[in-house]
């Protein structure tokens, strides 16, 4: 990744999570924690989009698959979970790029400089279709 004074920076899929959605190689398995408990994600299709309107931008999640439920737990709404591990993870990683002054979303060049990245509030829509609910 190049930073504002076009220097390179890189980071990694372990050390920051949200880098690993905006690949081709998504049918991967998501694992989600949950009170010491494992749940995973088969995802076969995630697609994420994003816009600027009034200071804000809107980052729309919508992922496809099955939840593997390996603990038989069915009181826990692992959507509810899966929505919070993705926003979570897509913020930090976010907020990591401001850090490193990198415009990950492209936002200067495509809004002509209207839009200071670093200032935008965040909002998430998610949407999840699985094959399994709980």
């Amino acid at each position: 990744f190049i930073d504002d004074s076009y220097n390179i920076s890189s980071f990694k899929y372990q050390n920051l999570h949200g880098v690993a959605y905006f690949t081709s190689k998504i049918n991967r398995p998501i694992v989600i924690e949950h009170e010491s408990k494992s749940y995973t994600f088969s995802a076969n299709l995630l697609k994420i989009t994003h816009k600027v309107k009034d200071n804000k931008l809107l980052i729309t999640i919508k992922i496809n698959g099955s939840f593997i439920d390996n603990n038989n737990i069915y009181n826990v709404n692992l959507e509810n979970i899966l929505k919070e591990k993705l926003t979570s993870d897509i913020s930090v990683m976010y907020q990591t790029f401001n850090n490193y002054d990198i415009d990950f979303f492209n936002i200067s060049y495509r809004y002509n400089n209207k839009y200071n990245y670093k200032e935008l509030d965040i909002n998430f829509d998610v949407k999840i279709i699985s094959n399994n609910h709980n």
